[in-house]
């Protein structure tokens, strides 16, 4: 819904190719020498608006408190319809106000406690962080400076930048030589240029006497001191990779997938050699294999090593080697830092806090919500609130709206029967919390349904 303002008065006309309409407007107000025109887009909807100063204005609607669905201007008359909350309702047409004969104000409808969900694919577990140690060859830094950092820094920040690095060598030593590393992740560009201007900061660099290719070679430099950079993966090195994991429950379809990198994979879970033959399914990428891992899992922590080699072709910074995604795939929840059963009964809210937290994919909420008579009278409006990121609204078998963007609000009158209805919200997010870091999805807010009174009238002028 959007108000649009134009710096001239006089007949205004909407062309709206979407909807192949042309025509006066007989909803607009007048102040101050500028037109406001109200107008609800439909998605992908564009408008063209004109005012013809050689035309007449004709009657139209300048002000009004209820919602406006409907002006139609004909005959020496004005049709108006719309929706209200109001107990007075009015509408102000050529200066003169009309004031509406109020309906009952009916209570709104919150839809709380638990839905029935089911997921369109398997819930998605990512297995985070992995010890990795190269064993035929050195690591390496993601990238390297010439310049001379020592001259931008004070004392003090030269001085806490080499008891940095001191330290991360020796815990490398306690490690045994093992890099602890999460697998590779996508980064917005708007997040990463944040962390290259914070970085800086952070050591105590001065970025006014900086530009930014000067400014990367002195934090690359600097960071490399202090042995902030994530290590780089030598080209065709053989590694092995060890994570863990906990286990509460062990579902029948539960699997592992990895993505395929046309390098041989030796996979050990709880000290046993994983035999059984891979599958090719697309999860995120055209290249993962799927593995059943049901026998190979126990209760408690579950430890997994990878052994494998690096891709042998070159890489370069920002764009580097690393660890591709691994991830256990089956019917179950994540709570409390361990795969458990999985429980069809959910509170609306955060994935990430009710058991999805690497979830990519549909979830279907399923509620059944009870009409009185007196509601179907009124125009029934479903406000499910904050949404991420895109909403289907079935209701009784039929689909009566989807949203991809706020306001995630739909109409439900016609599809409403008397007694109980069967609500179900198809909600969809991102490849984001499987592969970036987890973002908020699924119904975040109170889900309502409220009833306004509509209303009609016909104006003689």
């Amino acid at each position: 819904e959007a108000r649009v303002t134009l710096n001239a008065t006089g007949t205004v006309v909407i062309t709206d190719l979407l909807n192949e309409f042309r025509g006066h407007v007989p909803i607009y107000r007048v102040e101050e020498g500028k037109v406001t025109v109200p107008w609800t887009f439909e998605g992908g909807e564009g408008i063209w608006i004109s005012i013809s100063k050689s035309v007449e204005p004709e009657p139209h609607v300048e002000e009004s408190n209820l919602m406006l669905t409907r002006a139609q201007f004909a005959d020496g008359s004005l049709s108006v319809e719309g929706y209200t909350r109001e107990t007075s309702p009015y509408v102000q047409v050529n200066g003169r106000r009309i004031t509406l004969k109020p309906g009952e104000v009916l209570a709104t409808i919150v839809l709380g406690g638990s839905w029935d969900v089911s997921l369109s694919t398997p819930n998605t577990y990512v297995i985070d962080p992995w010890y990795v140690e190269l064993l035929d060859a050195e690591w390496s830094t993601t990238a390297t400076s010439d310049v001379d950092y020592a001259d931008y820094l004070s004392k003090r920040s030269r001085l806490m930048l080499k008891l940095a690095g001191r330290a991360v060598k020796l815990r490398d030593v306690l490690r045994g030589g093992r890099k602890k590393l999460m697998t590779s992740r996508f980064m917005p560009t708007s997040e990463m240029g944040d962390q290259m201007m914070e970085a800086p900061a952070k050591m105590g660099f001065n970025l006014e006497e900086m530009g930014p290719y000067e400014m990367i070679d002195v934090v690359v430099a600097a960071a490399n001191e202090a042995g902030l950079l994530p290590p780089a993966f030598t080209p065709g090195a053989r590694y092995t990779a060890e994570a863990s994991f906990n286990v509460a429950y062990v579902s029948d379809d539960i699997t592992l997938v990895y993505e395929d990198l046309d390098q041989p994979v030796e996979i050990t879970l709880n000290g046993k050699r994983v035999t059984e033959p891979t599958s090719s399914e697309c999860v995120w990428d055209r290249c993962n294999r799927v593995i059943p891992v049901k026998d190979y899992l126990k209760m408690g922590k579950n430890r997994i090593r990878f052994e494998s080699r690096v891709p042998p072709f070159l890489d370069k910074f920002p764009c580097c080697h690393g660890l591709e995604p691994v991830v256990l795939r089956g019917s179950f929840i994540v709570s409390k830092g361990s795969i458990r059963k999985f429980d069809s009964n959910v509170p609306a809210g955060d994935w990430r806090a009710v058991g999805f937290p690497n979830y990519v994919g549909e979830i279907a909420y399923r509620q059944t919500i009870n009409l009185p008579a007196e509601y179907l009278d009124k125009k029934l409006m479903l406000e499910i609130g904050d949404v991420r990121e895109t909403v289907e609204v079935w209701l009784n078998g039929r689909m009566v709206g989807e949203r991809i963007a706020s306001p995630f609000t739909v109409d439900i009158s016609e599809a409403a029967a008397l007694g109980d209805n069967a609500l179900e919200l198809r909600v969809n997010n991102t490849a984001e919390n499987l592969l970036g870091t987890p973002v908020p999805s699924g119904l975040l807010s109170n889900i309502k349904i409220v009833p306004y009174n509509v209303c009609k009238i016909h104006i003689d002028l």
